[in-house]
């Protein structure tokens, strides 16, 4: 296929990344590892491992093809506009289905940002006034242990009648609708202090997650611009989201595995040890890049990669699964130790085709967990401009920041 035949949509979605100068800090650490052969040993199943970006590689007419059907929504998904995508006219089913999995996937690190910050209320009430907190405090801190759960909410805890009746308003609410009254405070405490309804992520990740299908999907409208190399994985409800792909793709050419992390990351949460990996990941991505990009076979393929960044955003999306797990498995500092070094050094506050929606929840979720409050509510207020959904939780994440710097002398600390 000749490069011409396609030109215009490419040079419409090339326009997309002019300008981006820089880099994610990882690829410094890449460079700290190109002698060391010893951890660059591992690297080598990448090179020939599959996955969409050397799909596109091999066939640029698969992205042309895709592009000139769904070009919007394309455009939308590459800078990381997931409600512009959503809200695309002539949106296929299975790229609709991408981009709510994505939104399914934020918001529920927004729902666990809900239920941490309402413990630590509680928490810091009792310690910096010497008392419990209200009963309505309370109320709406268990109404939070409900929040933040893929499958079903483990928490037993017994809702009084009026929080029974603020959960079930919710369930019957469409995404728009939602959308609007997680923006909306139901309370407030001493006619001050606003309070918003610490389910509305909870439901939003409902809403969204009760649209995407069971099945896995392996199409390239499915795969575009994720961190699953071949395929999504189903949808149970019962673990995590579709695009959870952990277990397979870059980071398992790179050696990690879920069920024995320790080999790659260290049996605790060491940030070194997780700083290193990435180094490791960032140097395989790097040698695939260059090996692909000097062969002459392709430069249509090339071209492509080159000049969207495709093999960047696989890089990134992958490290940004990882951090996902090591949320969820109770290792926050290495969380953040790659959060960081897979953003955007040009623009590390700002959503774009490299800082997906997703990493500002992971580093303010795992800001929140480490004691650093203040810094999680940092990262959440890069959300509330394009999701204003999130600024009932931001308001809240800012009432916890004020309730820990009570009593307080000098220059805060968090907790």
């Amino acid at each position: 296929m000749k490069v011409s035949s396609f030109t215009p949509l490419y040079l419409a979605l090339s326009l997309l990344v002019a300008g981006c100068s820089g880099g994610p800090a990882g690829e410094q650490a890449a460079t700290d590892l190109a002698e060391n052969d010893a951890q660059r040993s591992m690297l080598n199943a990448f090179v020939e491992h599959d996955n969409w970006v050397s799909a596109i590689h091999e066939e640029p007419s698969t992205f042309a093809d895709l592009a000139g059907k769904q070009r919007p929504a394309l455009i939308a998904l590459h800078k990381g506009d997931l409600t512009g995508a959503l809200d695309t006219d002539g949106l296929s089913d299975s790229l609709r289905h991408r981009t709510e999995a994505e939104l399914a996937r934020l918001h529920y690190r927004l729902a666990r940002i809900s239920r941490f910050t309402w413990a630590a209320i509680l928490s810091e009430y009792k310690t910096r006034t010497g008392k419990d907190a209200p009963p309505k405090v309370q109320n709406f801190a268990r109404l939070a242990e409900h929040s933040g759960w893929w499958g079903p909410s483990p928490s037993s805890t017994a809702l009084p009648t009026e929080m029974q009746a603020v959960q079930a308003d919710l369930e019957t609410a469409t995404a728009i609708e939602l959308i609007a009254l997680a923006q909306k405070p139901i309370d407030t405490l001493e006619n001050k202090v606003r309070l918003y309804n610490p389910l509305s992520h909870q439901a939003l990740l409902r809403a969204y997650q009760s649209n995407l299908p069971e099945t896995p999907e392996a199409e390239l409208s499915s795969l575009i611009f994720s961190g699953c190399a071949t395929s999504t994985r189903p949808n149970t409800g019962s673990e995590t989201h579709p695009y959870f792909c952990i277990d397979g793709g870059l980071l398992k050419a790179a050696g990690f595995e879920s069920n024995n992390p320790s080999p790659t990351l260290s049996a605790e949460d060491d940030r070194q040890a997780a700083r290193d990996f990435v180094g490791n990941v960032y140097a395989a991505v790097m040698e695939w890049t260059k090996k692909s990009l000097s062969s002459p076979e392709n430069p249509e393929g090339s071209a492509l990669i080159l000049d969207l960044q495709l093999s960047a955003i696989y890089r990134t999306q992958s490290l940004l699964l990882l951090c996902e797990y090591l949320l969820d498995a109770d290792r926050p500092h290495q969380a953040i130790a790659v959060a960081l070094l897979s953003q955007d050094l040009a623009a590390p506050k700002q959503i774009n085709h490299l800082n997906s929606p997703i990493v500002f929840a992971i580093l303010a979720e795992a800001k929140l967990r480490t004691g650093h409050a203040r810094a999680a509510l940092d990262y959440l207020e890069v959300l509330v401009a394009d999701f204003p959904e999130v600024t009932g939780l931001d308001e809240t994440v800012g009432d916890l920041v004020v309730l820990q710097n009570l009593n307080r002398l000098g220059d805060s600390k968090e907790l």
